[in-house]
């Protein structure tokens, strides 16, 4: 994966919640996602988790002649101590730490573990370039849902209409905890997975002391989640207090003989 300028400061997949990003850390998701936006190879950074093993590592990348090096990559940092991080990197046959490993826009790799020096370092980026090993890619390797947010419900229903595909509007009170909330269960595995492909959209009501919302779909209890498919059938689950409920509302579908103006369902109807 590649580098950004500031290497250990200003890049990075590992935080806490390895689900969680910030402006200076990434993973291996978002990496991937800024390297094929921009036709760029990735440098990954694979640490052991102790400082005392990590140390030459971290001191090579921090030298201004590597970082010359690395130049147009976008830079990547991984531990073995997250097991996601362990079978991302399983991929390109690494399986100890500290490691790096150069993946190219060609979808090949390279690769290295053990203890490097700025001679060997130096070495290995020099002999990195494309092509290098098919890259295997396991599936099993946990994946983030990036959702696609719009701006708008109209922009959403065009995209939507354009594409063929579904349509989950999540509409809320704006100001209280309903965005929370139900932005903390749209986050759950077992939702992301089933939300995936769909175009997404947030429908906020400023009035934060009522408890329904008019759609153009009808009118709802907030917060609410309105799945349109593209001929225009809705369904809705209004006031979801589970990632269980969305996913089971989510499988459920939308009745092939549902009036594509009327049906909703409250969540003691969903199956």
């Amino acid at each position: 994966m590649v580098v950004a300028a500031g290497l250990i400061g200003l890049g990075g997949c590992h935080t806490v919640n390895r689900w969680t990003t910030d402006f200076f850390r990434t993973d291996y998701d978002a990496a991937e996602r800024k390297a094929r936006e921009q036709g760029r190879p990735i440098l990954v950074a694979y640490y052991d988790g102790r400082k005392d093993v990590d140390r030459s590592l971290q001191e090579i990348l921090k030298r201004s002649d590597i970082q010359k090096q690395l130049e147009g990559m976008v830079f990547c940092q991984l531990y073995r101590s997250h097991e996601p991080d362990r079978r991302y990197v399983a991929q390109f046959g690494v399986q100890r730490a500290p490691a790096m490993m150069v993946l190219h826009p060609d979808d090949t790799y390279h690769a290295t573990a053990g203890t490097l020096t700025f001679d060997t370092a130096t070495a290995f980026l020099e002999s990195a370039r494309a092509p290098g090993e098919p890259v295997r890619r396991n599936p099993l390797v946990p994946r983030r849902v990036e959702y696609e947010w719009r701006k708008s419900v109209t922009e959403a229903e065009a995209t939507a209409k354009r594409d063929g595909r579904m349509l989950l509007v999540v509409a809320h009170r704006s100001f209280t905890s309903d965005w929370r909330r139900m932005n903390g269960l749209l986050n759950q595995r077992e939702v992301q997975t089933r939300l995936k492909g769909m175009v997404h959209c947030e429908l906020p009501y400023w009035d934060g002391f009522s408890g329904r919302g008019q759609t153009p779909w009808g009118e709802v209890q907030l917060p609410a989640i309105i799945l349109v498919d593209p001929q225009g059938r809705h369904q809705v689950l209004e006031m979801p207090t589970s990632s269980e409920a969305i996913a089971r509302f989510v499988d459920g579908g939308i009745p092939i003989d549902e009036e594509p103006a009327h049906a909703s369902s409250s969540p003691e109807s969903v199956p």
